[in-house]
């Protein structure tokens, strides 16, 4: 044996008695020398992963455990280590598959089975994360995480018996656990006990150990409470923070997955199409030869999320000539490229038939494998509501189908846009807030009216509320336009209903019922900042309107185009436009949330604060729960000496929402005014913390250490927030006063 291959048998023998010993910063180190070295094996790949992780560098770590579990592939250790980072980048399909494989090999691996669990339940699969989480509490049975999350997934499943019974079983191993808490409120809200769940909810949110996702759950549950309480106002505010949290950690995957937010390409298209000929995209493609091989009949069940387009597949669902497709899209891989962008649609204008059949074969074999048997005997109902940008792919490739274009009080719609929480993806980050939600809808409505008049469709609008109303007779008709004849078996849609993975299915168990007509009502002064952009459109549908005396100046026609310039201003960081606009609306006798928080920030910046603190209390009885505008008022407030006043309206945006730094900045410098050092420096630490780019947070952190005396860590503040912002005044001032201090020998750390 060499020398070179003692010395790495020693080393080996290093690691492994540091991780025997169960010192895992020891074997840690020695396995990134050993690499370092070049000895490799799988043991010494895993721990300098462990330690990428812990570094926060998973993407490296996921190279040397692919390395690893390439090297051992009948190493359980290897494959669960893989499935766990996976799973903390979002990657869940390829973790659940790592972890499988791990299971294959040690299938009494407790961790593993509590990872594939989630994994399996990130992936939609409650069965699959039942099984593995009750073959972990067999494996551990003093172990409450499992019961924990059989708990949450009971009552997910609309079992609140069998929930409470799990949670309480988990809470008596682990009284700190927060899940069983969740699933205990929600059974509550199943047993009718909303103020149940709504005072647990409220405690559980008092807690400092709520994570993220847990608070999420909570604020979620106690919303819904407040909505069957009648309690509008506070339920709104509830799910604004939920829907903050929701951003906060799902933007920068989702920024990472798209190259084109789903309202940029809308606006996009509307621009194209309104300017694009008719004429090409009237011209057919050839016959769906392939289509009608496949099916009796082929129809899109199309729309905007949450206008019943869950309902009505239900009951097509139910026909026994009709086969449905819930919101699984084959159709972006047959042809999604061509709305790419203008070159691309170009194409798709003149697509010849060759191209549209290569397309169609695509789309027809997704449709086959899906299924996994023939349906050539039944109408296929393709759904997926937010089909309708792609109604010129669909106009080209299938020109013979049926669409069934859901329609819905607007109103309603967005509003159980921004209240629901959906699985997130590109399409639902639009719904999380409401004006973002609204500004969609608008865009997707404009597109569909262009497409009507410039592409050959034959398109039949279905009313929700004329479902819910003459169920037989608005049927009968729906089936008359897809080519089917009436069957009773529709009736019974609400056995099957526990079926669909949507939001809608558990009220959809429930039978038809019309209490989601007409919701908005109750949040009409939440939602007065974007009824500007709805009420075109309900009038357009033929919906009653709003009643404009109680929210005076709100619902003028002007006003919708102008939030839209405004905010497309702000932005963009273009306030002098901003500003110009807003002077514009005022001279025109128009009033708008938006409006007041714009010229109250102009104000501010001025130094005109008594104007500005009026304009930001205004726009607050717009919309009381603007965090923003909470947090720009308790600053004003604090600069006019009224720093009790401040801190409480700081308060309040930092309670709405708990991520926003500015609101914990200008908190600090309230502290700071009020001569309360310490609170100060952490409130300014705090918004370090959530934005790291903070300057004056930086800046102000600095001069305290300065103040303090803590000369190096005045300059190490300093020169960070300088870096980020050269004219930080307040930095610059600290790191003179440092460097005097330094070259005088006062250097000391107490700060």
């Amino acid at each position: 044996m060499t020398n070179s291959s003692l010395k790495a048998r020693d080393e080996l023998a290093k690691i492994e008695d540091a991780v025997a010993r169960a010192d895992r910063n020891l074997a840690i180190d020695l396995a990134i020398a050993a690499l370092g070295r070049g000895i490799d094996p799988p043991l010494v790949l895993r721990l300098v992963a462990e330690g990428l992780e812990q570094d926060g560098r998973p993407a490296d770590a996921l190279g040397l455990l692919n390395q690893a579990t390439t090297a051992a592939p009948l190493d359980a250790e290897g494959w669960g280590q893989f499935g766990r980072v996976l799973a903390s980048r979002g990657r869940f399909p390829e973790a659940l598959a790592a972890l499988e494989n791990a299971l294959a090999i040690d299938p009494n691996a407790y961790s593993t089975l509590i990872a594939a669990g989630t994994a399996s339940f990130r992936c939609a699969n409650s069965e699959a994360a039942a099984r593995h989480y009750r073959r972990a509490a067999e494996v551990a049975p003093g172990e409450a995480e499992p019961l924990s999350a059989l708990a949450v997934i009971a009552s997910l499943r609309d079992e609140p018996k069998e929930a409470r019974a799990m949670a309480e079983r988990a809470l008596v191993l682990r009284p700190d656990l927060v899940s069983p808490h969740v699933a205990i409120g929600r059974a509550d809200l199943l047993e009718d006990a909303a103020d149940a769940c709504e005072a647990r909810m409220t405690r559980l949110l008092g807690r400092g150990d709520v994570n993220c996702e847990q608070r999420e759950d909570a604020l979620d549950l106690r919303a819904n409470a407040r909505d069957v309480l009648d309690h509008p106002a506070e339920a709104f505010a509830d799910y604004q923070v939920r829907n903050v949290l929701i951003e906060a950690t799902s933007a920068p995957r989702i920024e990472a997955e798209i190259g084109e937010r789903r309202v940029d390409q809308a606006v996009r298209l509307v621009a194209y199409f309104e300017a694009a000929s008719a004429a090409p995209w009237r011209e057919r493609a050839g016959r769906d030869l392939e289509g009608a091989a496949a099916a009796q009949g082929h129809v899109f069940l199309l729309g905007f999320p949450r206008s019943g387009t869950t309902l009505l597949e239900r009951v097509l669902a139910s026909h026994p000539g009709v086969a449905t497709l819930e919101e699984t899209d084959h159709l972006a891989e047959a042809g999604g490229h061509f709305l790419g962008d203008d070159e691309a649609l170009g194409r798709l204008s003149t697509l010849t038939a060759v191209e549209a059949t290569a397309c169609r074969q695509t789309y027809w074999r997704g449709v086959r494998e899906w299924f996994g048997e023939p349906v050539t005997d039944k109408i296929l109902v393709d759904k997926l509501p937010l089909y309708t940008p792609a109604l010129p792919l669909i106009a080209k490739l299938f020109p013979d189908a049926k669409i069934l274009f859901a329609l819905r009080d607007p109103r309603d719609v967005v509003l159980s846009c921004f209240r629901r929480r959906f699985r997130m993806n590109a399409g639902m980050f639009e719904f999380l807030t409401l004006e973002g939600a609204a500004r969609y809808y608008d865009r997707i409505m404009t597109l569909a009216d262009i497409y009507r008049a410039k592409l050959a469709l034959s398109l039949r609008e279905v009313r929700h509320e004329a479902v819910v109303a003459d169920f037989e007779g608005e049927v009968r008709e729906i089936l008359a336009f897809i080519g089917a004849d009436w069957d009773p078996a529709v009736r019974a849609f609400a056995d099957r209903a526990r079926q669909s993975r949507t939001p809608s299915a558990r009220q959809l168990a429930g039978g038809l019922n019309a209490r989601g007509v007409g919701q908005w009502r109750r949040y009409q002064a939440q939602l007065s900042p974007v009824l500007p952009l709805l009420e075109p459109w309900a009038a357009r549908f033929g919906y009653a309107p709003v009643d404009p005396a109680a929210l005076p100046g709100a619902v003028d026609p002007r006003v919708g185009d102008i939030v839209s310039q405004v905010d497309a201003a702000v932005r963009a960081g273009d306030w002098t436009v901003a500003f110009s606009l807003v002077d514009a609306a005022f001279a025109e006798g128009l009033r708008h949330q938006m409006f007041f928080r714009v010229r109250g920030v102009r104000a501010q910046r001025e130094g005109r604060i008594v104007e500005a603190i009026a304009d930001f209390e205004t726009a607050l009885r717009f919309a009381p729960g603007d965090f923003a505008v909470l947090s720009a008022l308790g600053l004003c407030l604090a600069r006019s000496g009224r720093h009790a006043e401040g801190l409480a309206s700081l308060g309040a945006a930092i309670a709405i929402n708990p991520l926003f730094a500015p609101a914990h900045y200008n908190r600090g410098w309230t502290l700071q005014a009020m001569g309360d050092l310490d609170r100060a420096a952490g409130a300014y630490r705090r918004a370090v913390e959530l934005d790291p780019r903070h300057a004056q947070a930086l800046g102000n952190l600095a001069a305290l250490a300065a103040h303090a005396a803590d000369w190096t860590q005045a300059r190490r503040l300093a020169v960070r927030a300088l870096e980020i912002d050269p004219s930080q005044a307040v930095a610059a001032a600290a790191l003179a006063a440092a460097q005097v201090a330094e070259d005088a020998g006062q250097t000391r750390e107490t700060f």
